[in-house]
């Protein structure tokens, strides 16, 4: 059979500079998500008026978009570069999340149409993040060194989780400054920041290089997704992501 053929390597320097880049980066990208995909987004649609169907469609809708993956991972495997189609997908994923902002000064009185604008809107943004998560981490795979993953991953976690943390309390507090009339600013404010945090992630990721990808040899796309299964490490971990991600389902829009 066939090997894979070695990916061009990068100079230490680069690989280390990469590899703060990317932290600094994800830091921004964890502010986003902590807006965008976490409770802010929940108070926004109860004060819209939601119903419980609605709030958990809006959950579903990020579910669905999870079988985008797939092919999504096939056609990593033939890009010549996955920064750039990586970035071209998220700086529209992230900018849509300006649309929340704008909403309240288009349609103040018809919160029934902003909590059906809102759920496309996350629907829209779920079918672009799942789009382009298999071209990053393949990207990230070539990038880290082998004998440095543990530590490094730990270590961006860690970080960026202390990011999260900052990003939910400044995001508690500007939904509880006193607004006035407009019972909407304090969303507005704060998807606003999420969009222009999350655009600057993407901006800032371009800084981290790209290795050449590692070329696998051709082989029929049933045979490409039947091959993670063949290694039983990977079916165990596969069937324990399908359980974990399906925990998360049930309790996700409370």
């Amino acid at each position: 059979m066939t090997k894979p053929q070695a990916n061009s390597p990068l100079s230490e320097r680069q690989i280390n500079s990469g590899l703060r880049i990317n932290i600094v980066a994800g830091c921004l990208g964890m502010m986003w998500v902590a807006v965008a995909m976490g409770i802010p987004l929940t108070m926004f649609l109860e004060a819209l008026g939601a119903s419980g169907v609605q709030i958990g469609m809006a959950v579903t809708v990020q579910q669905l978009a999870l079988i985008v993956q797939i092919p999504s991972a096939l056609i990593a495997e033939r890009l010549r570069t996955r920064k750039r189609f990586w970035a071209s997908i998220c700086i529209v994923q992230r900018l849509v999340w300006l649309v929340p902002a704008l909403l309240p000064l288009w349609l103040y009185d018809r919160p029934d149409q902003m909590v059906v604008w809102t759920i496309g809107l996350v629907a829209f943004s779920a079918l672009l993040i799942q789009m382009s998560s298999a071209s990053w981490w393949s990207w990230m795979a070539d990038l880290v060194p082998e004998n440095r993953r543990g530590r490094f991953w730990g270590l961006r976690q860690s970080i960026i989780t202390a990011a999260r943390l900052l990003a939910v309390w400044c995001a508690g507090y500007l939904l509880d400054i006193d607004t006035g009339t407009n019972v909407y600013r304090g969303f507005q404010i704060v998807f606003m920041l999420a969009a222009i945090l999350g655009a600057l992630d993407i901006v800032i990721h371009l800084g981290v290089p790209e290795p050449a990808p590692v070329k696998h040899p051709a082989v029929g796309i049933l045979k490409a997704l039947a091959a993670p299964f063949e290694n039983t490490d990977s079916r165990w971990l596969t069937l324990s992501m399908g359980w974990w991600t399906l925990g998360l389902s049930f309790v996700g829009q409370y």
